[in-house]
C-alpha cells in the first residue's frame, strides 16, 4: 500500500521540478513594469525631456508631455499635473524655453528667469556673459527693458528692438500709423517700414533702410538719391555696405551699389560678382539659359574661363576673398542650349586663384575661413589652402574665425586637433566634445560589416547592435542594453524584451529602466542585472 504512495508523491516532485526548470528562463528575462500616469488626449510622451532618476532606494521620476501646438506640460511622482519649463534650447548663456504656450529664457550663470510672456527675446553678448536688454510681447504689445539703466519703453503697436550694446540702443517704434528709429537718443522718420543693419565683421557703420511713401531708400553714401522699387538686398564688405536692388519694378533689371561708388549691373547678360575685399568678377552670357547657362568669366580683364555659375550660400566663404559663386564646366551644344558638367567645380579667389576641378561630392566638403580655404579628398585627407595636412579624417570644421578642428581616425577611437596639432579632449569647444575619443566608457565599433559595443579598458565586444540603435552600458562593463532602430525592441544582452524608448542605466538598482507607452497610459519598465 505504500509503493502506490511513495511513486505518486515522485511524480508530484518531478512536476514541480520542472515546472521551475520551465520558469527559471523566463524569471532571467522577466522585468518590472510599473504604471507612472495616463495622459490627457491631446498629448503624448516627450521622451528626450521625461527622466527616469535612480535613488538610493528605486526611482524616482518625471514626465514631460508634448501637444501638437508645442505646449509642454510634466507629470512629477505623488504630484498633480503642472505646467512643465521644458528648455528648448540650452545655449552657453541663455537658454530658452516654453510653458504654457508661453515663452522665457533664463541666464544660465545666475539662473534668473524672464517671463512667460507671448514673446520674448534677450539681447546679450555671449563672449562677455552679459545680458544688456530683452524686448517682450504682452497682450499684443511690443516693450523695452533696458537692464543697463534699468528702464522700460513701451507699450508699442510696432517696432522692435534692433541693437544694444554696452553704450548704444537702437529701436523702432509706432506713433499711430509712423514709425520711428531711435539712434542713441537720436531720432529719424517718419516711416512705413525701417530697418537697422549691424556689421557681424567688417569695420564700418550700422545701415538704416526705410520704406516712404511706397519707395525704398538706402542711408549709404553711394546710394544717396536712389529710389528703389522693391526692398534692397544688402551685404557688408570690408569697406562698406554692397546694395542690390533695382530702380524698376522688373525683377530683371537689377544693380549693385558698391561702397567705392561704383554701380555694377547684374541681369541675364552680364553679372557682377563681388567678394568682401570689394574685387569683381565679370560674367557675360554665351548661351544657354537656366541654371546651366554658359558665362564666359574674367578678374580684371583676365578671361578664366566658360562657365556655369551658382550661387554659393557655404558658411564662412562671404567674408573671404572667395567669390560666393562657384564655376561648372559647361558643354556648349548651341546658342540656345548648354549644359553644366556636375563633376567639375571651381572656386576662385584673386590671392589663391583657381581651386578645382572637383567632384561634385568634393565640392560639398570645401570649407572656407580667413585663412583660406580646405577641402577632404576623397581618400579622407585633409588638404589647406592646397597642402596635405593631416590624413584618415572624420570630420573637420572651420566655423570659428581664429581656430579650426579637425577629428581624426585612429582604430576605434576618433582624436582632435586644433589648427593641425593633436590636442587633449578637454581642449575642445563643448560642442565638439561628443566624439568617440578615447575619453568615452563605451564606443559603437564595426567589425567587418558588423557594429559592436567597446567599452574602454576592455578588449571584449558587447552585441552585435546596429549602426544606429540606442545602447548603454552597465557601469561594470558586461551588459548592455539597446532600443532596437528598426523596430523599437528594447534588448538586454542581445535578449529582446518589449517596445521602449530611451533605455538608461540606474547605478542605485544596478538595472536598465526604459519608458513605454500603452494608449495614453506611460509606464517604466526596469530590468535588474
Amino acid at each position: 500500500m505504500d509503493v502506490p504512495i511513495f511513486k505518486y508523491k515522485i511524480n508530484i516532485m518531478k512536476k514541480i521540478a520542472l515546472s521551475i526548470f520551465l520558469v527559471l528562463p523566463f524569471l532571467a528575462f522577466a522585468q518590472q513594469k510599473d504604471y507612472i500616469v495616463t495622459l490627457q488626449a491631446d498629448e503624448y510622451l516627450s521622451s528626450d525631456y521625461s527622466q527616469i532618476l535612480g535613488t538610493s532606494n528605486g526611482y524616482e521620476w518625471k514626465v514631460v508631455t508634448e501637444d501638437d501646438e508645442r505646449h509642454y506640460h510634466q507629470y512629477l511622482k505623488d504630484a498633480e499635473r503642472a505646467t512643465a519649463e521644458v528648455d528648448l534650447r540650452i545655449g552657453s548663456f541663455i537658454t530658452t524655453g516654453t510653458e504654457d504656450g508661453l515663452k522665457y529664457f533664463k541666464v544660465n550663470t545666475t539662473g534668473k528667469k524672464y517671463g512667460p510672456y507671448e514673446e520674448i527675446n534677450a539681447y546679450t553678448n555671449d563672449k562677455k556673459q552679459k545680458l544688456y536688454a530683452y524686448q517682450y510681447v504682452k497682450d499684443s504689445k511690443t516693450y523695452f527693458v533696458d537692464l543697463r539703466n534699468d528702464k522700460t519703453y513701451g507699450p508699442f503697436d510696432q517696432g522692435g528692438l534692433w541693437h544694444i550694446d554696452e553704450e548704444n540702443m537702437v529701436y523702432s517704434y509706432n506713433e499711430g500709423a509712423d514709425i520711428y528709429l531711435m539712434e542713441n537718443s537720436k531720432k529719424y522718420g517718419p516711416y512705413q517700414q525701417v530697418s537697422y543693419r549691424v556689421p557681424q565683421i567688417a569695420d564700418i557703420k550700422p545701415l538704416i533702410t526705410y520704406k516712404k511713401d511706397n519707395k525704398f531708400y538706402v542711408e549709404a553714401p553711394q546710394c544717396k538719391g536712389v529710389v528703389f522699387e522693391r526692398y534692397p538686398l544688402v551685404s557688408e564688405l570690408r569697406d562698406g555696405w554692397l546694395i542690390e536692388g533695382s530702380e524698376e519694378i522688373s525683377v530683371k533689371v537689377k544693380w549693385l551699389y558698391l561702397p567705392d561708388g561704383r554701380k555694377l549691373d547684374f541681369s541675364d547678360e552680364i553679372k557682377h560678382i563681388v567678394n568682401f575685399n570689394g574685387k569683381v568678377l565679370k560674367a557675360v552670357h554665351e548661351a544657354g539659359r537656366g541654371s546651366y547657362a554658359a558665362y564666359k568669366v574674367s578678374y580684371n580683364d583676365n578671361e578664366l574661363g566658360t562657365y556655369c555659375i551658382k550661387k554659393n550660400y557655404r558658411q564662412g566663404i562671404a567674408h573671404t576673398d572667395f567669390f560666393n559663386y562657384s564655376l561648372m564646366g559647361v558643354t556648349i551644344n548651341s546658342p540656345a542650349s548648354s549644359f553644366g558638367k556636375q563633376e567639375e567645380n571651381y572656386f576662385y579667389s584673386p590671392s589663391k586663384g583657381m581651386v578645382g576641378p572637383l567632384t561634385k561630392e568634393e565640392a560639398r566638403y570645401v570649407y572656407f575661413f580667413s585663412g583660406g580655404y580646405a577641402n577632404i579628398s576623397k581618400d579622407s585627407t585633409l588638404f589647406v589652402n592646397g597642402k596635405k595636412t593631416l590624413e584618415d579624417i572624420v570630420i573637420a570644421v572651420f566655423r570659428d574665425e581664429s581656430n579650426w578642428y579637425a577629428f581624426q581616425k585612429r582604430g576605434d577611437y576618433i582624436y582632435p586637433f586644433k589648427n593641425g596639432i593633436e590636442v587633449a579632449v578637454s581642449d575642445l569647444p563643448k560642442e565638439y566634445q561628443y566624439f568617440d575619443t578615447e575619453d568615452k566608457f563605451a564606443i559603437r565599433v564595426q567589425r567587418g560589416d558588423k557594429f559592436f559595443i567597446r567599452v574602454k579598458g576592455e578588449n571584449k565586444l558587447l552585441g552585435p547592435v546596429e549602426q544606429f540603435d540606442q545602447f548603454v552600458v552597465s557601469a561594470d562593463g558586461n551588459h548592455y542594453a539597446i532600443v532596437r532602430g528598426r523596430d523599437g525592441l528594447v534588448e538586454v544582452d542581445g535578449k529582446p524584451l518589449v517596445k521602449g524608448y530611451s533605455v538608461s542605466y540606474n547605478a542605485q538598482l544596478n538595472a536598465f529602466q526604459w519608458w513605454n507607452t500603452e494608449g495614453k497610459k506611460v509606464y517604466v519598465y526596469t530590468k535588474k542585472l
